[in-house]
């Protein structure tokens, strides 16, 4: 990965309502796009329809996983090979991607995707480092909190989602009432499942960006915190330790031995309904005590030398500023655009969700969304998600661990994957 990012860096050193066009412009007869992307899941559903309207443009997609692309986009360049006409940044990997400069900038003519054309939280997961918009995400990823209702009652004593704001103000709020059910459950029923998950929630609530004015990757000022609170979790029994995405992990949404859940806006198609088939009228939603936070996502763009620009931003402008496009990647994906111009209707926004029994669409968009500090992202993020998650299974494996204990073990960890740069 190393060798990924050194190559990566060096690249990167050389090199109205109305936008754009919705017909292509240069080319008049049929044209093959190529597109290199993992989520077929959304493929599946938008590529034929988008030919369908548009029959004088075929797509060719092959399936490449998120972790992997950026190191086929590099060996590509580097060999001279045929590129993809689409570029693709998964949240990870973006820092990666945009550091590469192969991106069409979107802001320029005939596309015109200005900034103030999006929420002002998705404008910066975007744009690249001159500050062009380079690349359209997916659906913006508004995170809250799920909560199982019956062990909620049972062990809280209410599944109401005010009573419940109202209970956890603050994160301490978890470590406290987390060891009192620890203590009535006989330490079977726990606040969250996945350590992983939850440090994951501490780093995105940080302020802070990766790397420091100074030029250092300041991991001590974004975990102390996050560490400090996952051992006190710890310590409180209000945290189980199963593996984020493992099986274990997984099978325990259906379960009632855990609690809370993070909920991001692409939570219910891809991890709750997925893993709780027949939860449905079990969960409920509410605001964390650190406020709503972005968690995920993927941005496409345009390479910069394909030979077919235009039909390339047809494709983009349809999936997310056409009344078609967005519409059908709402009803079949729950994907929402990130142009803020649709959520002027409200009526756009809502999506009533029997699973939940709530407006889901309406409490990530028009109650969330608005709310999101702005996130930042970094060519180093990918190194610091990994030693994330190292760092939470040395917390839980060995009780002793201290909070200095485990930020030295992270910054131990974080500089062997980065020795270019230092880790503080």
């Amino acid at each position: 990965m190393k060798k990924i990012l050194t190559v990566l860096m060096i690249l990167a050193i050389a090199g109205s309502l109305f936008v754009g066009c919705s017909r292509s412009t240069e080319s008049g007869g049929p044209v093959t796009l190529t597109m290199w992307n993992q989520d077929g899941n959304t493929t599946d559903i938008t590529i034929p329809a988008f030919e369908r309207s548009h029959p004088h443009i075929r797509i060719e997609r092959v399936p490449i996983s998120w972790d992997e692309f950026p190191l086929k986009i590099q060996q590509s360049l580097m060999a001279g090979l045929e590129m993809p006409d689409f570029l693709f940044a998964e949240i990870t990997y973006r820092g990666q991607m945009f550091a590469m400069d192969i991106w069409e900038n979107l802001e320029q003519p005939p596309y015109n995707a200005t900034k103030d054309l999006f929420f002002e939280s998705s404008v910066g997961l975007m744009q690249n480092a001159r500050g062009e918009i380079i690349a359209i995400d997916h659906s913006p990823s508004p995170t809250g909190l799920a909560y199982k209702k019956g062990p909620a009652r049972q062990w809280l004593g209410t599944d109401d989602r005010t009573a419940l704001e109202n209970m956890f103000q603050s994160l301490d709020d978890f470590v406290r009432i987390g060891a009192e059910v620890s203590r009535a459950s006989g330490g079977n029923v726990f606040m969250f499942s996945s350590p992983q998950n939850f440090l994951t929630w501490m780093r995105k609530v940080s302020p802070l960006g990766i790397v420091d004015s100074d030029g250092a990757i300041n991991f001590t000022g974004i975990m102390r915190d996050g560490i400090d609170l996952l051992i006190r979790m710890r310590n409180a029994n209000a945290v189980d330790v199963f593996e984020a995405w493992s099986p274990q992990d997984n099978t325990s949404f259906a379960g009632d031995n855990h609690i809370f859940y993070l909920l991001p806006n692409w939570g219910p198609a891809f991890m709750f309904k997925p893993f709780d088939p027949d939860g449905q009228g079990r969960w409920g939603v509410m605001i964390p005590p650190t406020g709503a936070f972005s968690w995920g996502g993927t941005a496409q763009g345009i390479y910069k030398d394909s030979k077919h620009k235009a039909e390339a931003w047809e494709y983009l402008y349809w999936f997310s500023f056409s009344e078609e496009g967005t519409a059908l990647l709402k009803r079949e994906n729950d994907y929402y655009t990130p142009v803020k111009r649709f959520y002027d209707d409200a009526s756009f926004a809502s999506n009533f969700d029997p699973y939940f029994g709530i407006d889901t669409g309406s409490y990530f968009f028009l109650e969330l969304m608005p709310t999101i500090v702005p996130p930042t992202f970094s060519i180093y993020d990918g190194f610091f998600e990994q030693t994330s998650h190292a760092v939470a299974n040395f917390v839980m494996a060995d009780r002793s661990v201290t909070t200095q204990q485990a930020l030295a073990m992270g910054i131990e960890e974080l500089q062997s994957r980065v020795d270019d740069r230092q880790v503080k």
